[in-house]
């Protein structure tokens, strides 16, 4: 068969349709990247306009009509007065505004022989149910963290594969979120500048420990060996990560000092410029692409976007050092480090005892094949400066308590020196 006669019949055989939409028309995604290049330009049934892609009305219905059901449900004949039209409906799911495309699309669905309870008969008017409207539970997102928690504790803590896909999941999302319509810079990506400031303090717990801090302040300043590394909110023991904070007074807190304290803070600048995973961002407002009816596995996304405002509620929770809700804290920030499409440097999260602070965990940057030598010793690429160190008193804590949950306190702290 020649091109000219193939031509001829896909030519003939876009004559014949009703109607097309352009992709411009189609807000949902998956529906619009179904449209097809045409032979010819076709008049678009909702912006009216010549184009060169557009889908056929017919094929949106026969793709449409056996997901409607799942999403909205028929509303009940004394409640007629309420809900959608079907045409609406259609709107609603292809994300289309125009009345006419919809009420064309409504008519090739409505099916003339369905009974009085039919979906498809004519006249109904429908309402969306939950999983029509992407509705979440914030019951349902804390018992699916949960749930990973118990297992990472109680059952397969290693090469669990089913809370690696859950990580994956959930930094997906976070990845995809913006911080309004149009970005391109993901929400989370933070640059944290060559050359800013970062502290870091530690108790200094007698005279004798002062002048040891004083004397080689870039390494008693520094992350712990990976022997003496304890279990922190972040990292395991054994692990040793960098624990900074962008204010002095944010570090000093960290420390959780007593009143009449020594606490010795070192200034950390980075080297270069490093690519954060900033928790504290997920605090305000973002914005995520709408998600499509037609996708699979739109529910657990759905899940896991709401995941994502309450992960700063769980980080900023206060807990004790060697309590086991760290694994879940730990293993994220693990799935992050060695995530493998954005390369980051660390995490920055709100501070626990003061909330205006924030804290930055940084990853090691050496060659991660050394780690593998008992001599191994972490790099982190940031640099201290000695003439910065500086010694404080500590004059005044005061605590802030709360009715509801009598354990968390706020920890201010007030330092002369």
């Amino acid at each position: 068969m020649s091109y000219r006669l193939l031509n001829d019949l896909f030519a003939d055989a876009e004559d014949k349709v009703q109607a097309w939409i352009c992709r411009d028309c189609l807000g949902d995604w998956i529906i619009a990247s179904q449209a097809m290049t045409l032979r010819e330009r076709r008049t678009c049934c909702a912006c009216e306009r010549e184009v060169e892609k557009a889908r056929d009305i017919q094929m949106i219905a026969d793709r449409i009509q056996g997901e409607l059901p799942k999403y909205f449900e028929v509303v009940p004949s004394a409640e007629e007065a309420v809900g959608f039209e079907l045409a609406q409906v259609v709107g609603l799911s292809i994300d289309c505004g125009s009345e006419k495309a919809n009420a064309l699309i409504a008519t090739l669905l409505v099916n003339p022989e369905a009974s009085t309870e039919g979906f498809y008969r004519a006249g109904q008017r429908y309402r969306q149910t939950p999983a029509g409207t992407f509705a979440v539970l914030r019951d349902e997102v804390i018992s699916e963290w949960q749930g990973f928690a118990h297992e990472l504790i109680h059952g397969r803590r290693y090469f669990n594969q089913d809370v690696q896909n859950f990580f994956g999941s959930l930094v997906c999302e976070a990845l995809r979120a913006k911080p309004h319509e149009g970005a391109e810079i993901p929400l989370v990506v933070k640059t944290l500048a060559a050359g800013s400031e970062l502290f870091r303090a530690r108790i200094a717990r007698s005279e004798k420990e002062l002048q040891e801090i004083l004397e080689n302040p870039g390494a008693q300043l520094s992350a712990p060996p990976k022997l003496s590394a304890a279990n922190n909110r972040m990292s395991a023991a054994g692990m040793p990560l960098l624990y900074v904070s962008q204010t002095l007074e944010t570090c000093v807190a960290e420390v959780r000092p007593s009143i009449g304290d020594t606490v010795v803070v070192g200034t950390f600048s980075p080297t270069r410029d490093m690519t954060i995973f900033d928790f504290t961002a997920l605090e305000g407002e973002f914005h995520h692409e709408a998600l499509s009816l037609f996708e699979r596995g739109q529910q657990q996304r759905a899940r896991h976007r709401h995941m994502l405002r309450l992960l700063h509620e769980e980080l900023g929770r206060p807990l004790r050092a060697q309590d086991t809700d760290y694994v879940m804290t730990q293993a994220l920030t693990e799935f992050i480090r060695y995530h493998k499409g954005v390369e980051f440097d660390g995490v920055a999260f709100r501070s626990v005892q003061n909330k205006e602070g924030i804290n930055y965990v940084l990853f090691d940057s050496g060659d991660e094949s050394r780690r593998k030598s008992p001599d191994w010793t972490p790099e982190f690429a940031v640099v201290l400066s000695e003439a910065d160190v500086k010694v404080k008193t500590i004059q005044a804590v005061h605590y802030g308590l709360s009715d509801a949950q009598p354990s968390a306190l706020t920890l201010t702290v007030q330092a002369n020196g």
